[in-house]
C-alpha cells in the first residue's frame, strides 16, 4: 500500500500521455489506496499532476467532482483534437484553399476539406499507378 501511495503522491501527467489515459491512471491508484478516498481528495491527487499547460485551461472551469473533472477532460480533449486536425488540413491544402471557398467566400467545413484531400490524393494514387502500368509495358 505504502508503495501505490507514493506512485500516487508522485504521479504527472506525461509529456505524451492523453489527459483521459492520465485521469483513469490517478483514480485507479487512488481506489487502491483507499477504497474510500473522498471527492475532494482525489480531485487534488488529479490537479498535482497535471501539465502546466492543461492545468491553466482546466482550472478556471473548476470542476467540483471527479466526474465534472472527466467532463472538462473529455471536452478539452475533442477542441485539440479539432485544433490538430484543422492544423493537419491547412498543412496539406495550404491556407488560402483551407477556409474559404474560393467562388462563394463561404467557410469551408473540415468534412468538405478532408473529401477534397481525399480526392486529391486518390487523383495522384490513380496517377501513379497508371505510370507504374506504363512502365511495365515498356
Amino acid at each position: 500500500m505504502q508503495f501505490n501511495e507514493a506512485k500516487l503522491r508522485d504521479r504527472k501527467q506525461g509529456m505524451e500521455q492523453r489527459m483521459i489515459d492520465y485521469y483513469y491512471r490517478v483514480l485507479d491508484l487512488c481506489r487502491r489506496v483507499d477504497p474510500n478516498m473522498g471527492e475532494a481528495v482525489k480531485l487534488g491527487h488529479l490537479w498535482r499532476g497535471l501539465k502546466p499547460s492543461v492545468l491553466k485551461k482546466l482550472w478556471s472551469l473548476k470542476p467540483g467532482t471527479c466526474e465534472e473533472f472527466l467532463q472538462e477532460v473529455k471536452r478539452y480533449q475533442e477542441m485539440t483534437s479539432r485544433t490538430r486536425q484543422d492544423e493537419w488540413t491547412l498543412g496539406i491544402l495550404g491556407k488560402e484553399d483551407a477556409g474559404q471557398n474560393p467562388t462563394t467566400g463561404q467557410e469551408v467545413s473540415v468534412g468538405d476539406r478532408m473529401e477534397r484531400m481525399e480526392k486529391m490524393f486518390r487523383e495522384e494514387l490513380l496517377k501513379s499507378v497508371s505510370a507504374s502500368k506504363f512502365f511495365r509495358r515498356v
